[in-house]
Formats: structure tokens, C-alpha cells, sequence
């Protein structure tokens, strides 16, 4: 059964009014690991649809992507190429930039495999948010080479009035922030759930729980979001060592 994840955002009435007619958004990234060096964050969700209790909401659902975007600050990566994948799974771009899936990957990751000689591409994985697939991350797929990517369930929020995009490649953080671990959060009918607040001028009410922490304006967002995790490939390795 897919689970389902949600944070719970809790506004007051006064607030909601100022951040509606002051032009406020809700902005979050998601959190994944990667053998990838140089991999960046891409802004994953946006709202200005706020109630008291404001909801960013996702599933296990997910999608490799290849494109021609560079990855540069505040670029916008454009997912030319996409393709429904599941955790486990093997993603092979063509030299057309075609991809096609089989189930020969390492448990728990997306393998992502450019087998072509003399071309890269810029590709990820997306995820599901409020029914959009969007990129959580951007990398650099050379030529000759794999790299493995899965998602970590953990969401950074921020409320400002930056205009951002989903989408954009972001390198700093443009205002405090919170970083929302759901890895550990107990699973009641299908769904994760945290529930955290807002006050402005006041900032984010967590009640000091450990499984979230405030982040600042300015910090390097591949510092919070980019896990690069070497040991992925060498278990991979093993695990193939193993089955011969």
C-alpha cells in the first residue's frame, strides 16, 4: 500500500489576511541521497492558498526525468523526458533522450543509466505533490556512467515573498526556514502526518520536537537537501557481488 505523507501547517486569521494581500507563498523543497556529486536542489512546491490549517501533501509516486536544462542558480529545469518509475527500478536514456525502465535496479533507489558515449544530460527524480509531479533535485548524467537517487522524507518549509517558481534551481535559502523529518513518523490509516505552526513576526512553532529543526536565511540549500552518498554504489556493488 503507497503511503501518504502530509505536514500540517497551523495559521491564525490575522496572518492568513497579511500574507494573502502582502503576497506571501509557502515554499518547500524535498530532501533526497545520491552518488551524484554536484547535485541541486530544484524548489518543489508553492502555494498562496492558505487556511488555518494549511497542508503540503505527497505520495510514493515518482518519475525519473532527463532534460537539456543547465543546472544554474534560479534556472529552471524543464523535464523534456519523463517516465512513472518505482523504487528498485533501472532508468536508461537513449541517445535520443528516450527513457525506458526494467526492475534490475538496488532496493530502495532509482538507478538512473546513461549508457551512451560522448553526451550528458541534466536529470532527477520527481515527486507527486498536491497531484504535480515536480523535480526534487537536479544532477549531471554524463556519458558512460549511472548514478543512483532515492528520496528522503524529509521537507524543508519556508514562507516568504521571493518569487520563485517550482521547478527553479535554488542555491540559498531566501528566508528561516524549517526542515520537517517524516522518516520516523508513526503511520495511522495509510498517511505520515507532522503538524507544526506559523506566527509572523514570530516565525515556526515546532514545540521544540526533535524531529524538526530550523534552518536560516541564506544557508546553502545542497548542504541541507543533497545527501551524497558514496555508500549507495559500493552496496550496490555487494549486492551484485553476492547474486554472482
Amino acid at each position: 500500500m503507497t503511503t501518504h505523507y502530509e505536514i500540517q501547517i497551523a495559521l491564525s486569521g490575522p496572518d492568513i489576511t497579511t500574507l494573502k494581500n502582502e503576497g506571501w507563498s509557502l515554499f518547500a523543497f524535498k530532501s533526497v541521497k545520491t552518488t551524484a556529486g554536484g547535485a541541486e536542489p530544484v524548489l518543489w512546491f508553492k502555494t498562496q492558498t492558505f487556511m488555518q490549517s494549511t497542508k503540503v501533501d505527497w505520495t510514493e509516486s515518482y518519475q525519473a526525468y532527463v532534460s537539456t536544462s543547465a543546472i544554474v542558480p534560479n534556472g529552471s529545469i524543464d523535464a523534456e523526458t519523463d517516465l512513472a518509475v518505482d523504487l528498485g527500478q533501472t532508468v536508461t536514456v537513449d541517445k535520443d533522450g528516450n527513457l525506458s525502465a526494467a526492475s534490475s535496479g538496488e532496493d530502495g533507489v532509482v538507478t538512473l543509466s546513461n549508457p551512451v558515449s560522448g553526451g550528458q544530460w541534466t536529470s532527477g527524480l520527481s515527486q507527486e505533490a498536491g497531484g504535480v509531479f515536480v523535480p526534487m533535485c537536479a544532477l549531471t548524467l554524463h556519458g558512460m556512467t549511472e548514478e543512483l537517487i532515492a528520496p528522503i522524507e524529509k521537507v524543508l518549509l519556508m514562507f516568504a515573498t521571493a518569487k520563485f517558481n517550482t521547478g527553479q534551481v535554488i542555491y540559498q535559502s531566501f528566508s528561516q526556514g524549517l526542515m520537517v523529518d517524516l522518516t520516523s513518523a508513526p503511520t495511522v490509516d495509510g498517511v505520515k502526518s507532522r503538524s507544526v505552526g506559523y506566527v509572523l513576526n514570530d516565525g515556526w512553532n515546532w514545540s521544540d520536537a526533535t524531529w524538526a529543526q530550523p534552518t536560516p536565511a541564506k544557508a546553502l540549500l545542497g548542504d541541507l537537501l543533497i545527501e551524497q552518498d558514496s555508500s549507495l554504489a559500493r552496496a550496490a556493488r555487494q549486492r551484485r557481488h553476492v547474486a554472482a
